[in-house]
């Protein structure tokens, strides 16, 4: 992965990001999609994520600036593991 590119990720994965490091809930949604809930940086947040092997960038991008979260942060989790 390139410095600034965003990683490929399921939707499980990013509600690992979102569980871990914010310490969100997740709900059940319609069909295939889940709702993440929580406090992130001081302000209330819940949107939600489809439970798809592979996630657009789009939809990646849409759930970072729904909740707040920059892409330097989701970068500095998915190099850690």
């Amino acid at each position: 992965m390139s410095p600034g590119k965003l990683p490929t990720v399921s939707g499980l994965e990013l509600i690992k990001f979102f569980t871990s490091e914010f310490g969100c809930s997740v709900t059940p949604g319609k069909g295939s999609h889940v709702l993440v809930k929580g406090t992130i940086k001081g302000r209330f947040v819940a949107f939600p994520i489809p439970l798809h092997h592979e996630l657009s960038i789009g939809v990646l991008l849409a759930c970072l600036r729904e909740s707040g979260v920059s892409r330097e942060e989701l970068l500095r989790y998915f190099r850690k593991k």
